[in-house]
């Protein structure tokens, strides 16, 4: 019994290095969408069995990074137009949950929310885009973080992943309203004002999948056929 119970940890544990070894490599794009993934390539490169590397990438295609094809085996997914603006259709609607547990929470608990804002602030005057996504996320993060609704924060954590591709690539096409935008919202959060906070954010989204949705008709479309 303590053997089976052994080897069904260490599967476990390779199951999750083998999860966020794929990942990784689908979020940094080193794999591409629509690129067809080999479980025997990927157990050779990893140095682990093909049950971990199987589990693996069913838990990916939970999460919508990876598909199935008869035939053709695991394929990185490739986001298509429709896809993202579902995504921004049930972020509009959820963080509306967020933002109302976030600004009515205690002023202490959101020093850290303050102080991403204030280095965003700075990285925008400056026109620094790699720190300026980086504090967006970690902002994000920090947001999430003071929410209580575990179902909202897992559903917004797994479409926020799914949109990092997009977002890693096609940077803000105006950086100082992007900017200011989240101003107001945290203006909103840091006051107290969840009416505020809920009504900017949902206005913020529909304004960022507007933009979005330009960028694929006028750009990605006619250079490339995969999106994200």
């Amino acid at each position: 019994m303590k053997n089976t119970e052994n080897l069904e940890k260490n599967n476990q544990t390779l199951e999750s290095k083998a999860y966020l070894h794929i990942k990784e490599q689908i979020m940094s794009y080193k794999l591409k969408p629509g690129e067809i993934l080999s479980e025997i390539e990927l157990t050779r490169r990893l140095s682990m069995s093909r049950t971990p590397i199987h589990q693996a990438l069913l838990h990916l295609q939970r999460e919508g990074f990876v598909e199935y094809l008869q035939g053709l085996g695991w394929r990185v997914y490739s986001l298509s137009l429709k896809d993202i603006m579902e995504i921004f259709d049930v972020k509009i609607v959820v963080e509306r949950i967020i933002m109302n547990e976030v600004a009515l929470r205690e002023a202490s608990s959101k020093d850290q929310i303050r102080k991403c804002i204030e280095k965003m602030r700075n990285a925008a005057k400056k026109r620094d885009l790699d720190e300026w996504i980086k504090l967006d996320h970690e902002l994000h993060d920090q947001i999430l973080a003071l929410a209580s609704n575990s179902r909202a924060i897992s559903i917004i954590n797994q479409l926020n992943e799914q949109l990092y591709r997009f977002h890693s690539r096609y940077p803000p096409l105006d950086l100082a309203q992007r900017q200011h935008d989240h101003d107001i919202i945290v203006d909103c959060i840091l006051n107290g004002d969840a009416e505020g906070a809920k009504k900017n954010n949902s206005e913020s989204l529909i304004k960022l999948r507007d933009e979005m949705e330009y960028v694929l008709h006028k750009i990605i479309f006619p250079l490339t056929d995969y999106i994200v």
